[in-house]
This record gives structure tokens, C-alpha cells and sequence, in this order.
């Protein structure tokens, strides 16, 4: 009898431990749990820059990318087998977790894609010539076998920092309108960039102004031109504009642009930050 019911126990347990389902997959290993890391927390030269502060490192996954989306493609086929929405990222968790199911057995690469919206291609870097945001990228490929999988997956910026410093300007001065030429429009998931574009951005005027922009189009240098207004200003006299100047920039790097202004001598001069040194662009006296 105690061999029977002993037969009875097991048979229970097999069923109970197969009967994990689809609609319980919450309850269930995954058949294979992607982790994705944040690679590039810091700027390379962030050390170099004392406008920004580093940032700390023990930080939420989300306090570097807020939105993801990802697809996974059959590297035989073609075909996409899993895709995401473009989905908040709302826990606390240094990591992001993606967990596949059902998936065929096979070779497939997954890109992932972060801080970008649904309106977008996530490809195109500056769409209609605008900013768009601090686009970070990754890409994995996975192996699809029998039995439970994980792997971690690293993820990194796709667009260089353009930082403006103002020093000293005059009140009159309010908005900022910067044009920058000659920066990539694409990227692939493998980093591969291409395509040529300009970028224009209008915004409010802050002692340090940040912009996202995709690397200088490599052979070419990237052409700024700054004007500085007040939109409740309708005297055109009342704006300034400067000459134009060249940078480069490059992906995961801050480039600096400081503009300061001499109240003294009613002088302005414009300088560049670039691998590691001040270069005096501009001096004016206006």
C-alpha cells in the first residue's frame, strides 16, 4: 500500500510541475531572461568637464534609460519572432529584465532600444532636424535551445553631448536658437552610422545648455551658428548672432562651446572645449 500511494505522490507532482501554462507564465522560469545593463553611465570625459557632475552609479536603470523597446529577429528567416511596445521603465532595479517564451529553437539577434517614443523611427537620430532625445542602443545575439537561458546584455549612448555655456550675459538675452550641420541621421544596431543632416533647436537660455546630437559626419567637421534673442523683443537690433565656427563631435563625449561676455569692454568671446583643450574662436566687440 505505501508503494502505491508512494506511485500516487510522484505521478501528483509530475503533473503539477508541467502544468505550468502560458496564462501562468508570471509563475514560470522563462525560457530565457535577458538582464540589460547600462554600459555608458558616464561620458568618457565627464572628468574633464566641471559644468556636469558624474553620476552616480548605484542609480535606478531608469535614471539613464526611460523607455524601451525591443524586437527579436530569426537570423534564418528574417522574420521578427518577438517585438516589445515602447514601454516605461518604472521599477527601482539597476537592471532592465526581458523574458522570452515560446520561442523557436535557433539563432536570433535582439536589439534593444532606449529612450525613444512610438511616433519614431528609432534608427533615425534627428528626425526633421530636430534634437530628440539622449538615444541609448544594444545588441545581442541569442541562441535558442532547450532548457532555461539568461544572458546579460550592455547597453550604450548613441549621441554625443553639445554643451553651451553662458557666462555673464546680459538679462536682455533670454532664448538661445543653435544650428549645427553635418551630424549623422542614422545608426544601425551595430553602431554603424550613415546619412548626413543639420539639427536646430530654440530653447530657453540656462548658464549651461545641454543638446543631444548625433556624431559629426566622419571627414567633416560640424558647422555652429548661435543666436541669442528675446522672443517679447521685436527690435531685431536686439538679437545677436556670431559668426560661424566649426566642433566635432563624437559619440559618448561632451564637447563644450563657452560663450562669455565681457560687460567691461562690451566684448564677447567664444571658445571651444575639444579633446581636452580650449581653442578661442571668436572675439567681438559689439
Amino acid at each position: 500500500m505505501n508503494r502505491i500511494l508512494f506511485y500516487i505522490w510522484v505521478l501528483v507532482s509530475l503533473l503539477s510541475v508541467s502544468s505550468c501554462i502560458k496564462e501562468d507564465l508570471e509563475e514560470c522560469p522563462a525560457q530565457f531572461t535577458v538582464k540589460v545593463f547600462i554600459e555608458d553611465k558616464q561620458y568618457i570625459n565627464i572628468s574633464e568637464i566641471p559644468q556636469l557632475s558624474r553620476k552616480d552609479e548605484t542609480l535606478p536603470f531608469r535614471d539613464f534609460v526611460g523607455t524601451i523597446h525591443y524586437s527579436l529577429h530569426n537570423l534564418l528567416t528574417g522574420e521578427v519572432a518577438d517585438s516589445s511596445s515602447f514601454t516605461p521603465v518604472i521599477d527601482d532595479a539597476q537592471f532592465y529584465t526581458i523574458a522570452f517564451n515560446d520561442i523557436p529553437d535557433g539563432r536570433y539577434e535582439l536589439t534593444i532600444w532606449g529612450n525613444v517614443t512610438q511616433d519614431t523611427d528609432p534608427r533615425i537620430l534627428h528626425a526633421n532636424g530636430s534634437e530628440q532625445t539622449d538615444l541609448y542602443m544594444a545588441t545581442s545575439t541569442l541562441d535558442f535551445t532547450s532548457g532555461f537561458q539568461t544572458t546579460d546584455v550592455m547597453m550604450k549612448r548613441a549621441k554625443a553631448n553639445l554643451l553651451l555655456v553662458c557666462n555673464n550675459f546680459p538679462s536682455d538675452f533670454t532664448h538661445v536658437e543653435e544650428k549645427v550641420s553635418s551630424v549623422y541621421q542614422s545608426v544601425d544596431p551595430h553602431f554603424v552610422y550613415a546619412g548626413n543632416t543639420g539639427v536646430v533647436k530654440t530653447a530657453s537660455l540656462l548658464p549651461v545648455n545641454q543638446f543631444f546630437l548625433a556624431p559629426t559626419v566622419t571627414g567633416t567637421n560640424s558647422k555652429v551658428n548661435l543666436r541669442f534673442f528675446n522672443p517679447n523683443n521685436t527690435d531685431k537690433n536686439s538679437a545677436i548672432e556670431f559668426p560661424e565656427f566649426n566642433v566635432t563631435l563624437s559619440r559618448n563625449k561632451i564637447s563644450v562651446i563657452s560663450v562669455d561676455y565681457s560687460p567691461e569692454t562690451t566684448s564677447w568671446e567664444i571658445w571651444t572645449f575639444i579633446n581636452g583643450e580650449w581653442t578661442l574662436i571668436h572675439h567681438l566687440d559689439i
